[in-house]
């Protein structure tokens, strides 16, 4: 029985970190790990981790799921404890990497923040995408290891759930009815499970329904679904489980889509890599930049400068444009037309070249401009193109709370605000000689 103060406050304070829940939970998960870094050099304050850790164990005993979810979901509430207790510990951790940014400090400075936060994220991003992507980049191994049809649909199963095709019977049947499906798809998962609904070969004695597990609750993007009998509504196939390799490559999918996340922790994920996209795009200019001043004639660079230049602005300003035109071509593209999706993509492509050519035939300085503001004016009519060609028009989705097509073209709107202040920038900016400058590090030493 506790019957000191201090005890009795500590029950108290235990119950209370246990009982916190969304986003106070993952930011006291945050704050614990923060608070371990306490114990590194040069803190080296190791009392630190004991308040670290109690408030990590309190968390984690408050981390339950439904008794009735299935063993990985159960997971899901500790994996997203661990995750922002790990994110804050080397988010902390990683502050000295930043020291390389105050060399330059009044260019690079501002990047500080963006590579502390970013490296831990990044470096997750960069590997679950190679996982996730690992037959396409490198498939000879799946190929001397899967030779014949019937392996390969095997993998194909254990990687993802859409159904291939099969041959038609070409004998007419009506289709069963998918609501019976479904109905069967959620008893076995939860009302609330079901993700998508994929017909093939529908009309035909052939066809296959299959009815795709939703993923938003789970930890892992491994395929589970029920494949039916199309005509007679059999269920003939239940995916529920996949190899522990296939298991693995559905959790590290899953932690790069962050779907199983709330909130706060996907606004992480697009504020990070929209940073990481920035530091990119700014490295690549800052490049041109620093190397134009050591040219001897700035105003006549060699060949191989002039091509990096306008591979640049193609990159930068004309990706832009690319990405634009596919929304564009998604609306104005006739529906009838075969293999449209196809087309679209062919659209992102041709646009992609165009800007390149205009960057090569115009001059450097006037082609950041001109396709600065073209991209910001093809951003801003989108949102009215989807106006005059669908029932959705942003005041009609404002008007029905549907936020996901409103913040769609809210989006577009800032994002063409962006590209018309970076082309206000770019006309207002002058090319100036600056003085050679030394490093404060190397300024410091010689004051020494």
């Amino acid at each position: 029985i506790m019957t000191s103060p201090s005890d009795l406050l500590a029950a108290r304070l235990a119950g209370k970190v246990m009982l916190l829940s969304g986003t106070r939970r993952a930011l006291a998960a945050f704050l614990a790990g923060l608070a371990g870094v306490l114990a590194l050099p040069p803190f080296g304050f190791f009392a630190a981790l004991f308040v670290s850790f109690t408030l990590l164990v309190w968390l984690l005993d408050g981390a339950t799921g439904a008794p009735e979810a299935g063993f990985l979901r159960r997971l899901a509430p500790a994996f997203r404890i661990g995750w922002f207790f790990g994110f804050g510990y080397f988010v902390g951790g990683l502050w000295w990497l930043g020291n390389a940014l105050l060399v330059e400090a009044d260019d690079f400075a501002w990047a500080l923040p963006f590579a502390v936060f970013g490296l831990p994220f990044h470096l997750m991003i960069t590997y679950s995408g190679l996982a996730i992507l690992m037959t396409l980049y490198m498939p000879w191994g799946a190929m001397q290891a899967m030779k014949t049809p019937a392996q390969q649909q095997a993998l194909n199963a254990q990687l993802d759930e859409f159904i291939r095709p099969g041959a038609p019977a070409h004998v007419r049947a009506p289709l069963a009815r998918v609501d019976a499906m479904v109905r069967q798809a959620q008893a076995r998962w939860g009302t609330h499970q079901v993700l998508r609904v994929t017909i093939v070969n529908p009309g035909d004695a052939g066809a296959r329904v299959a009815v795709s597990r939703a993923d938003s609750a789970r930890v892992s993007m491994s395929p589970q679904y029920l494949l039916f009998d199309g005509a007679t509504g059999a269920l003939l196939e239940a995916q529920d489980r996949v190899g522990a390799a296939a298991e693995t490559r559905g959790v590290l999918y899953a932690l790069h889509m962050g779907r199983f996340a709330l909130a706060s922790l996907r606004w992480i994920y697009f504020i990070v890599s929209l940073a990481g996209t920035a530091m990119v795009g700014t490295g690549l200019v800052m490049w041109i930049v620093k190397r134009r001043q050591k040219l001897a004639e700035p105003q006549r660079p060699p060949l191989g400068f002039r091509l990096v230049e306008r591979l640049n602005i193609a990159a930068i300003a004309g990706l832009s444009i690319a990405m634009t035109a596919y929304l564009w071509a998604n609306r104005l593209l006739p529906l009838p037309i075969p293999h449209r999706a196809a087309a679209e993509v062919d659209v992102f492509f041709a646009a992609w070249c165009a800007a390149l050519l205009y960057a090569v035939l115009r001059p450097a300085r006037r082609a950041w401009i001109e396709l600065l503001w073209l991209a910001a004016a093809s951003m801003a009519l989108l949102p009215v193109l989807n106006a005059l060609t669908t029932r959705r028009p942003f005041w009609h989705s404002v008007a029905t709370h549907d936020w996901v097509y409103a913040g769609f073209d809210l989006a577009m709107w800032a994002f063409a605000a962006l590209h018309a202040m970076f082309a206000i920038y770019a006309a207002r900016c002058r090319p100036r000689p600056q003085a050679l400058r030394v490093p404060r590090v190397l300024a410091r030493d010689e004051r020494a």
